[in-house]
């Protein structure tokens, strides 16, 4: 056919194949809102005075040479819900993992752990002698007056990214 009112083989109009700028509209608001939407969640979990808190973090100062530290801190959840933090992590250490001390047989030793839980209400106290992180592979020569960037990540979705001081030895 040639002229107007050009059809395909389907003898549908050529404008009508395809999806319509109506849909591809829509699909795009869609796909921002969602984006929107999700931005906001976590801009909410992220923000101070968020569900979850950080207080108090510290590490002491390192020996020259030393590449380990052990990170202590209060972790206050003030949500609804319990709080399983599993993940930490710092530009400033190769890898980080939650330990406990626990006395055993007569003698204390230190164990990873998986996580450690901040139920709804609770302030958790990492500190000497408990639960505290340890960071391998510190990167950086801290000494004290020092700060570093700590991030938390936790079963539920929050994150939270806190600093943590490098205190004298």
């Amino acid at each position: 056919m040639t002229g107007r009112g050009e059809s395909n083989m389907a003898g549908k109009p050529k404008s009508a194949t395809g999806p319509t700028c109506a849909m591809k509209l829509r699909c795009f608001y869609l796909f921002g809102v969602y984006a929107t939407l999700t931005a906001i969640a976590v801009a909410c979990a992220q923000r101070e005075g968020g569900p979850i808190t950080v207080d108090n973090a510290f590490i002491s100062e390192l020996p020259p040479g030393q590449t380990q530290a052990a990170a202590y801190m209060k972790i206050r959840n003030d949500s609804k819900v319990s709080q399983p933090l599993n993940y930490v992590h710092s530009p400033i250490a190769d890898y980080i993992e939650i330990h406990r001390n626990i006395y055993q047989d007569g003698v204390m030793q230190m164990r990873p752990v998986k996580k450690v839980t901040v139920n709804p209400g609770e302030t958790r106290v990492l500190a000497p002698g408990g639960f505290h992180l340890m960071l391998f592979g510190v990167y950086d020569n801290l000494r004290a007056g020092d700060e570093f960037e700590l991030t938390l990540e936790f079963e539920t979705g929050v994150v939270v990214t806190t600093n943590v001081a490098v205190k004298p030895h």
